[in-house]
């Protein structure tokens, strides 16, 4: 203390006061104020601090720079560090059942190949498909559907069955040619088969039968004209070729268990495919891991700016609440290893999860530093000195700023008892950050203080305080006011029950590139991305009677097993195919080798056969094909003078695929019978487990409530899982989780409540008011109808803990008649400010988070501006009610 010259006196009941802390009153020849009172614990911890400021600066500068350098070369696995059960056990453990079972079916990375080549887009996805195949490290599960040999043996079952029988009937009547084809498998057979239709043609019958032959032959003669050599196509005349030509195929792939970088690795993959291939071929990496990675992308770049605003909006607000800039920069200067700290900690994860695991720690930072700078700058402005104040301010604010945290403490406790793990985590790191920051306004922010020379003549009445008192609602307007609040807060807890909850990704939408339209084309083709539900089955015959009783359920679209890839009426379709068993020829002959000089009189024999075919009357398209061949042939005859190579060449190409066609006609006759053993490997992988387990994939109908379609398929199947079962037990959890956490800030409210204050009715008014906040938030979460998903939960169950504080610290300004309303506003306006840049992103799941903060702290606002105050005068007139009865 000091005497009226400034000279000191000495320490006053502990408190060393050194000339450094003193010059700021040699300012000001006003004595100065001695206050008798004890300091208490946290007041000489805060005097220790302003008296050696300077040591007391370097040595949190020190330890926060060794703290930052741990963190740095031993990254904290936050996942492991705060671990806790999963968000529903049951449901993970089945999951971890279909994942072992069935690797790579959950949520694989999705690889779209497109080609406006027939044939080329699904050769390409079966490159990419043994590419992939070939690294197992890195991924598992790959799959690409329809492109394996299977396909081109049995595809022909899975044509409709009219079709099938076409085949067989069309195949039947060109048995004949084909007889008399193998018998002289060349030009001179085709010469000779050309003059009997030309015979027949003359005579006015039809043959209209090699209207198809001799249209194939003139594309193949036309390409050996241009130099561009093509071989007859004898699959295709015959239509004996599964329909296997979609222009786009999809390969499906999960990440190993050991891998690090999958979706990178893939994308290289792609990159080295894509220049062998050229650019008829297009590939698209895509999938929901991808759209996410994307998303999260897009959101970083968006990050940046949004994090800059929200610093910005906090400095400024920090600095008009303060008293002067001096107490501002010192509350500024407390903040910044709490931020830095806590982006070191979760800029790994993202920075959007920085900034949603700030705003709670950050909030009970802003809130208990400005607390204790009022009631300093209330001493400093009465003239005691810096140190004097400080610990005064200390005294007074210190159990506030210790026990703040306990309001997170009790949400992480919460989320672990509800088994949720992003609340316990998000509300455990809160409350480590709302220590740290308890432990800087006791030491830093005193050192800042006094460092920073806070003069008495700089501190007066704020503007904010003479706001408050103006804007105060005064009897019996505040009285109705209260009654409004209350009444509101009923309404929202009337409506709590009602909040919709989901998963993450329900309020996600695509986005506008081209992996997000992919993968909604994907998810449209197959809605089991979205949401299914998995089964597994002992065996076929019961994996049948469960996809027979989940058929005949108004909410299952439709049920994919092992079954639903054996084709339908498969024996009518092999009996239409078996009818040309016994009209097939023999092997073809090989044609001897034959002079130049007879080539081209085959050659001859044949132009001339077509030329009367062209030249009669009504043939119709066997004409015009008749036409088109002879032309053909003649330009590759007139470049094939004096070397007749050419016309080799054109005979091999017409022939060259020939003996296949017959090969595959008899195999297409003796087609076996396919069962779920006999499939394809690459579809029994997929549907049918290692041990024997049949797997059953469930897809909701179109308009079907997930947690109804969860809920229908479990009666059938208790033992189901997948993305609609976890999305059903994570809602029940979230659930809990609202309820636990409710319970728990309320218990930490009131037994905190009592501990500071010391005065059941006050403890019972700040209580009152935190309830009231809770249900305030949780109607306008209602209000708000989007579903709640983790992320977004953390943070509705997370902000209103922060009333426990904000509370607590009204309660004590009406208890002692300190002008704290400037402390609580302030907190939240920062807090505000900070949050709303995340409320406008136009990421979905962020902004929700955003909005929901922002519902939060203007919901503990009126509780703590508002309504307290009301709680508090009703308490003292029952007070004196009940006094006024005694006596």
């Amino acid at each position: 203390m000091t005497d009226a010259t400034g000279k000191s006196i000495g320490p006053q009941r502990g408190l060393a006061a050194s000339p450094r802390a003193l010059r700021p009153l040699e300012r000001d020849p006003r004595p100065v104020r001695k206050i008798s009172a004890s300091p208490g614990p946290f007041g000489a911890v805060a005097g220790f601090a302003a008296s050696y400021a300077w040591a007391t600066a370097g040595f949190s500068i020190v330890l926060i720079f060794l703290i930052a350098l741990a963190i740095a070369l031993h990254p904290l696995d936050l996942d492991h560090l705060l671990e806790t059960r999963a968000v529903a056990p049951e449901a993970e453990q089945r999951q971890a059942v279909l994942d072992r079972e069935f690797p790579g079916v959950a949520s694989p990375i999705v690889i779209s190949v497109e080609s406006d080549i027939p044939g080329q887009a699904r050769a390409s996805a079966a490159l990419l498909a043994t590419e992939l195949t070939a690294k197992p490290q890195i991924f598992t599960g790959v799959f690409a559907p329809g492109t394996g040999r299977f396909f081109e043996d049995f595809g022909i079952l899975y044509l409709n069955s009219a079709e099938v029988e076409k085949i067989g009937f069309d195949a039947e009547k060109l048995m004949p040619l084909m007889q008399a084809l193998a018998t002289a498998p060349n030009v001179h057979g085709l010469a000779a088969l050309t003059e009997q239709v030309a015979r027949a043609v003359e005579e006015g019958r039809s043959a209209s039968l090699l209207e198809g032959l001799f249209a194939e032959a003139a594309k193949t003669a036309a390409a050996a004209a241009s130099g561009t050599p093509r071989p007859f196509d004898w699959e295709g005349l015959v239509n004996i070729r599964p329909k296997l030509d979609d222009t786009t195929w999809f390969v499906f792939a999960a990440p190993a268990a050991a891998s690090v970088d999958a979706t990178g690795e893939a994308r290289k993959i792609i990159a080295d495919l894509a220049a062998r291939s050229g650019p008829q071929v297009k590939m698209l990496l895509t999938g929901e891991a991808v759209v996410s990675e994307t998303a999260g992308a897009g959101f970083s770049r968006l990050s940046v700016p949004v994090l800059i605003m929200s610093g910005v909006f906090l400095v400024v607000s920090v600095m008009f609440g303060a008293g002067n800039w001096r107490s501002g920069a010192a509350i500024a200067i407390m903040l910044v290893p709490i931020i830095g700290l806590g982006f070191q900690l979760f800029v790994p994860e993202g920075l959007a999860v920085a900034q949603i695991a700030l705003a709670p720690g950050l909030a009970v930072a802003v809130l208990s530093a400005m607390c204790f700078v009022v009631r300093f700058e209330n001493h400093i402005a009465d003239h005691n000195a810096p140190v004097t104040a400080i610990a005064l301010a200390a005294r007074q604010a210190g159990p506030l700023i210790v026990l703040a945290p306990v309001g997170l403490a009790a949400a992480a406790c919460a989320g672990y008892v509800a088994a949720v793990p992003v609340v316990t985590m998000l509300a455990a790191t809160g409350a480590a950050l709302g220590l740290l920051a308890a432990v800087l306004c006791l030491t830093l922010l005193p050192a800042s203080l006094m460092l920073l020379r806070v003069y008495p003549d700089e501190v007066g009445d704020h503007w904010i305080d003479s706001a408050i008192d103006a804007a105060e609602p005064r009897e019996p307007f505040g009285t109705a006011l209260g009654a409004l609040i209350v009444v509101a807060a009923v309404a929202g807890a009337v409506l709590l029950p009602g909040i919709p909850f989901g998963t993450p990704g329900e309020t996600v939408s695509v986005p506008p590139d081209a992996a997000g339209r992919a993968y909604a084309e994907l998810t449209k083709r197959n809605p089991a991305f979205g949401s299914s539900a998995q089964i597994l089955a002992p065996s076929f015959a019961e994996a049948a009677n469960i996809q027979a009783r989940l058929a005949n359920l108004p909410e299952v679209r439709s049920v994919r097993w092992i079954g639903s890839f054996l084709p339908p009426d498969e024996e009518v379709k092999r009996q239409a195919l078996a009818r040309l068993q016994g009209q097939l020829p023999d092997p073809p002959n090989i044609a001897g080798m034959r002079t130049n000089e007879e080539l081209i009189a085959d050659y001859a024999a044949w132009r001339s056969a077509l030329a009367r075919i062209a030249g009669a009357q009504n043939t119709g398209g066997l004409g015009l094909a008749a036409r088109s061949l002879s032309e053909s042939l003649y330009e590759l005859q007139s470049r094939s003078i004096p070397n007749p190579q050419p016309l080799r060449n054109l005979e091999t190409a017409l022939f060259v695929e020939f003996p296949g066609m017959l090969q595959r006609l008899s195999e297409l006759s003796q087609l076996p019978p396919l069962t779920e053993r006999t499939m394809d490997e690459a579809i029994r992988n997929r549907f049918i487990s290692k041990d024997g387990q049949f797997r059953l994939e469930v897809v909701p109908a179109a308009d079907a409530d997930k947690d109804v379609f969860a809920a229908a398929v479990l009666s059938v199947a208790p033992d189901a899982m997948g993305s609609a079962i976890t999305h059903m037990f994570e809602i029940d959890a979230l659930r809990r989780a609202m309820i636990a956490t409710v319970f728990f800030v309320l218990a930490a409210q009131i037994l905190v409540a009592g501990a500071v204050l010391r005065h059941l009715t006050r403890a019972l008014a700040s209580s009152v008011a935190l309830a009231a906040a809770i249900a305030l938030a949780g109607g306008l979460v209602w209000l708000l109808g989007k579903p709640v998903i983790p992320m977004t939960a953390a943070m509705l169950f997370l902000l209103p803990a922060l009333g426990l504080a904000s509370t607590i610290s009204m309660a004590t300004m009406r208890a002692k008649a300190l002008a704290l309303d400037r402390a609580v506003l302030v907190s939240g306006i920062a807090m505000i400010g900070a949050t709303l840049p995340l409320a406008l992103l136009p990421i979905p799941d962020y902004a929700a988070a955003g909005q929901l903060a922002l519902f939060a702290i203007l919901a503990t606002l009126l509780g703590a501006l508002l309504l307290v105050p009301q709680l508090v005068r009703l308490g003292r007139r029952m007070g004196n009610f009940l006094s006024l009865v005694k006596s």
